[in-house]
């Protein structure tokens, strides 16, 4: 298995629609349309059952992520993503999440992409696992999105979800996450 780098699409890849509009609806207007418009693209132009290039979300992503704050942009937008698409009721437990809601949540939107795509599932423990990044997705996404599905699905509250390799900034190798609950 070939290791994905952060902000960089398999070629062909795409991704639907509606997964670009979700996570453009968890921010400010004014943070997305300058973005959008350097592609000549404006929300209206994006449809939800529609399939654009993987790699145009990606260069929109990274351009967020080198402004001001942008890393904390990502987060953020993770988290909204979580909290929109994270049904506790459906999952049921942070052990499913871990094991197979978040490989399945990484393929739904998204064809045309090589085997290994997805997230590297280490299990630790009871009730701790390691999460390696091999998406393209930024990193700061994808810590926002485990940290709220866990807090979501977690339900004693205690739980930890932090970075223990290539989070620094700069860095376009895919993270690896420890969660940990009980």
């Amino acid at each position: 298995m070939t290791p994905i780098k952060q902000f960089k699409a398999p070629d062909g890849a795409e991704i639907m629609g509606l997964g670009i509009l979700g996570v453009f609806e968890s921010l400010a207007k004014e943070q997305v349309d300058p973005i959008l418009k350097t592609h000549n693209l404006s929300r209206d132009d994006i449809q939800p059952d529609g399939w654009y290039s993987l790699q145009l979300y990606y260069d929109l992503n990274k351009q967020m992520y080198d402004k001001p704050g942008g890393p904390m942009t990502l987060v953020a937008i993770g988290k909204a993503t979580a909290a929109n698409v994270t049904d506790p009721a459906a999952i049921g437990s942070v052990e499913n999440f871990v094991t197979q809601e978040l490989n399945r949540a990484a393929t739904t939107v998204i064809r045309n992409t090589p085997e290994g795509y997805g997230y590297i599932i280490d299990k630790k423990g009871d009730g701790h696992y390691h999460v390696t990044n091999n998406t393209g997705s930024a990193n700061d996404i994808v810590f926002g999105y485990i940290w709220e599905s866990v807090r979501l699905l977690s339900n004693s509250g205690n739980f930890v979800v932090e970075p223990v390799a290539n989070y620094e900034k700069g860095n376009m190798e895919g993270s690896t996450f420890s969660i940990q609950w009980e």
